[in-house]
Formats: structure tokens, C-alpha cells, sequence
């Protein structure tokens, strides 16, 4: 059904099919987590699902969905080490005005994973930001996610040129 997500995604008469098949990933993880499979990893599925409904929103410009379900994937992932050590939770302070205590113990499980997830976030938030006309707020979101991507692929990587992409569409906005 991921699969399906991502191609029903990419073309925009066919969103109600992407969401479909994100609500059927949902129910699949559900079973799982019943079944107690070991051998899969739920909690970055259940987070990939979160981000992929967030991208629904934004595509289909509800924004405010989209910010919420955002909001909702960084409480799951705000006990993540990378989290605190990236000073993901100070910037979502200075950007929104809040912040979601972290949950308990930091993770130090799946540092190159953890880091995609912060990545990616910190990208959908700074499009919505973008999009609604909050500039400096998408710029400071942007630069973040800039910096996870070096470290995580170095400056030869699609990632990474998605993140220059965005500050370089950002800047030419600004003027």
C-alpha cells in the first residue's frame, strides 16, 4: 500500500486513491501491532503513514490538517535524541510559539533513520510556512532541514539538492 501511496500521490486527480491506500497502511499496522510481529518496525511505519497524511493536506491545501498532523508526528518523535541534539524542539519554539514536551527517555536507536524522519518534517513544515507567507519562519525551518541533510548525505545527494531547491525558491520569493 506504501507503494501505491506514493504513485496515487504524484498525480493529482488520483488523491482520494492515495489516501485510500494510506488509511489501508493504518489498518495494516493496526494488525500488526495485534499479531505482535516483532520482526517489523511499527512505530517509523505508524511516523511514515503521519508524514505522508501531513503531504495529503498540504496537497489538497488544507494547511491547517496538514500543520496538525505535523505537530502530532513530532510529539511521537520528540524523544528521539537527534531531536534535542539538532535543537529541533528550541527552533519549534521560536518559530510556533509552543513546544511538545518530550515523551521520556531519548532513543539512540536508528540515528540515520531518526534523522530522515526530523529531515523530512522540518521540509513539509517549511513548505506550509512558504505557502501561507511566513518567510522567515520557512527559512529557518529550510536552513535546519539543510543542515540534517549534509550531515546525512553530504552535498552530492537528491536530498540534499531538495533542500537547496527550497531555500533557493524561498530566497528568489523574498525577493
Amino acid at each position: 500500500h506504501k507503494a501505491l501511496y506514493q504513485s496515487y500521490y504524484k498525480k493529482v486527480d488520483r488523491l482520494k486513491n492515495a489516501k485510500w491506500h494510506l488509511d489501508k497502511c493504518i489498518h495494516f499496522l493496526k494488525e500488526i501491532e495485534v499479531n505482535n510481529d516483532e520482526n517489523f518496525d511499527i512505530e517509523f511505519n505508524e511516523i511514515w503513514c503521519k508524514i505522508r497524511y501531513g503531504q495529503y493536506f498540504y496537497k489538497i491545501s488544507n494547511n491547517e490538517e496538514a500543520l496538525k498532523t505535523y505537530d502530532e508526528t513530532f510529539y511521537i518523535i520528540s524523544d528521539l535524541q537527534e531531536f534535542e541534539e539538532f535543537g529541533i524542539q528550541k527552533l519549534l519554539f521560536e518559530i510556533k510559539g509552543k513546544i511538545n514536551k518530550s515523551k521520556g527517555e531519548k532513543s539512540q536507536k536508528n540515528r540515520k533513520r531518526n534523522l530522515e524522519i526530523i529531515y523530512d518534517l522540518l521540509n513539509n513544515y517549511g513548505d506550509i510556512y512558504r505557502d501561507m507567507g511566513k518567510l522567515n519562519k520557512a527559512e529557518q525551518l529550510y536552513k535546519k532541514s539543510l543542515e540534517i541533510t549534509l550531515i546525512l548525505y553530504g552535498e552530492n545527494h537528491g536530498d540534499t539538492a531538495r533542500s537547496y531547491n527550497n531555500l533557493g525558491l524561498l530566497y528568489s520569493n523574498m525577493g
